[in-house]
């Protein structure tokens, strides 16, 4: 069985709405996790739990 399989799909960015390089399943549980957009560059901490992602805390990436 391959993640294809699995139903899984990419992290989308809560900001800009563009796909990341970041794949999960629908099970997949992040706590806390620093999420970071290259296209908007924002930082984003999400909780992601059966299949739905809430933003916890948002900053700009400083370059």
């Amino acid at each position: 069985m391959t993640i294809r399989q699995i139903d899984s799909h990419f992290l989308r960015c809560p900001n800009c709405g563009k796909e990341s390089t970041i794949e999960v399943c629908k099970n997949t549980v992040l706590l806390n996790f620093p999420f970071a957009c290259p296209h908007c560059q924002i930082r984003v901490f999400i909780n992601y739990v059966e299949a739905t992602a809430v933003v916890i805390d948002k900053k700009v990436i400083l370059r």
